[in-house]
């Protein structure tokens, strides 16, 4: 079981983030971009909670500056909005799609600079 009820749920082509409402972000299914974050093995099992990866162990911790406000997955990448404004992505980068020149790929939460604070994040 997880540690505290989910308070977001975001679907990619082939993982999902968990954001519970202690501020942990959990991810479960395919790694092979990256997706997860920094590779950690993780259970082939997808019905059962203990496949989930840790990709944050809490409010404002590393790589995040701040408590994760949103979610999103797409494909094979993912992102975070901290509630600070900062926009977070990681895994294929393929066409650009995390923010640095393609091809570049981004294994761990890595923030985007931005001039604005971002509200919300979709992919």
């Amino acid at each position: 079981a997880l540690e505290a009820p989910a308070q977001e749920v975001a679907c990619g082509g082939e993982h999902t983030l968990v954001l519970l409402q202690s501020g942990v972000l959990v991810g479960f299914g395919s790694n092979r971009s990256g997706q997860l974050g920094p590779s950690v093995a993780v259970s082939t099992s997808t019905t059962s909670c203990s496949a989930a990866k840790v990709i944050c162990s809490g409010p404002g911790a590393a790589p995040f500056k701040e408590p994760i406000r949103a979610i999103a997955a797409g494909y094979m990448h993912s992102a975070a909005v901290d509630s600070g404004g900062r926009l977070y992505l990681w895994g294929d980068n393929g066409k650009g799609q995390c923010g640095a020149s393609p091809h570049l790929r981004r294994a761990a939460p890595t923030e985007l600079q931005l001039p604005s604070p971002v509200r919300q994040v979709a992919l």
